[in-house]
């Protein structure tokens, strides 16, 4: 988790957000320079969003008959939970992880756990 990572709760209701991570850090993406189109690295929620979609993507292709409610919980209860290493990542001032959390929620996708459930 890197420091910039959106944080929650959410501002209205106070829900735990985010509902789960995923990796947006070093991504090898599609680029374009001014020579040539290219392989590049890129970071951000722009690089983690595509991972979260992918598995939603399989899920709906396994299961078409799932409503939202079958999808979030797939992903919360197959997430990884991940060990803060961030020395800038505070979940809520807590020492050790509890989850789900306002930094990671219940933790990064897995897309071979959810589609085995």
């Amino acid at each position: 988790m890197e420091a910039y990572s959106s944080r929650g709760p959410s501002p209205t209701g106070g829900q735990i957000t985010p509902k789960v991570s995923a990796p947006g850090r070093d991504i090898i993406s599609a680029g374009i320079s001014n020579s040539s189109t290219e392989y590049v690295g890129k970071s951000g929620t722009s690089m983690a969003c595509p991972h979260v979609a992918g598995v939603v993507a399989l899920l709906i292709s396994a299961n078409p008959t799932w409503k939202y409610d079958n999808f979030l919980t797939a992903l919360a209860r197959t997430a990884d939970r991940l060990t803060i290493t961030s020395k800038d990542l505070s979940c809520g001032n807590i020492t050790t992880p509890i989850y789900p959390n306002n930094a990671c929620g219940y933790g990064r996708v897995n897309a071979k756990r959810a589609l085995e459930l």
